[in-house]
């Protein structure tokens, strides 16, 4: 028998480059520990990896093609997230 799915709440969010509105959930522990993991690091190219990398798991809408959103709307977007 499969885990049961944790149910994890979903928000809206008005991308600022395009008007488009987009469908994400907040990041998890995992994921919000791959991105200290790669802060510690202090390599920007892994630091990087690691934003984009926890946009694409976070970002429910299809056809969001996370690299390449300006680095505006990647701000705005954790701004943004709860």
């Amino acid at each position: 028998m499969p885990l049961p799915k944790i149910a994890t709440p979903t928000y809206e969010l008005e991308l600022p480059s395009t008007g488009e509105s987009i469908n994400y959930r907040p990041f998890l522990v995992k994921e919000e520990k791959l991105l200290v993991l790669a802060l510690e690091t202090e390599d920007t190219k892994q630091i990087t990896t690691a934003i984009k990398n926890v946009l694409k798991n976070c970002v429910l809408t299809k056809g969001i093609k996370v690299d390449q959103l300006p680095t505006f709307d990647i701000e705005f977007f954790f701004d943004a997230v709860p």
